[in-house]
């Protein structure tokens, strides 16, 4: 992949493309846990876009169901990342980013907390609350809420 290749996907995600820390609970053992995963994910009506990014950075593809709301709308089909794949891509476009610059370095950052995994081991509540605000400020950069 050529570096024009990556600044057109940067354009393309920065219009079309989403991050979020999505907030899961998982048992194991009988314990629950707390997980954060950063995913990115780009919608649109074009498949052979949606397939190339599937292609160049791996991930699924789905068709959305949107006909049986919207009858008159085309497919919608949607390319999702999630973790250690998420985070391929977003530092691969990091350098052509614009719109989407301020989501993609907290992304990175709190990528920063998850780098060593051990299993069955909790993590410490300070680590716990970075994800958390990483999280909450992706979301209100998401919704257009400027961050001082």
């Amino acid at each position: 992949m050529t570096k024009q290749d990556l600044a057109w996907v940067a354009g393309f995600f920065d219009g079309e493309g989403s991050i979020v820390i999505q907030r899961h609970k998982k048992y194991r053992n009988h314990k629950r846990y707390i997980i954060f995963e950063l995913v990115v994910q780009v919608n649109n009506t074009f498949p052979e876009v949606i397939y190339l990014l599937q292609r160049w950075f791996g991930g699924s593809v789905h068709k959305r169901k949107i006909q049986q709301q919207f009858p008159h709308w085309k497919p919608q089909y949607q390319w999702k990342v999630g973790s250690l794949q998420a985070h391929q891509f977003i530092k691969a476009i990091y350098p052509y980013a614009k719109v989407k610059k301020g989501q993609i370095e907290l992304a990175l950052k709190f990528r920063k907390t998850k780098k060593k995994r051990m299993i069955g081991i909790k993590t410490p509540s300070h680590i716990q609350i970075q994800r958390v605000n990483f999280k909450n400020r992706i979301s209100q950069l998401n919704k257009g809420v400027i961050l001082n």
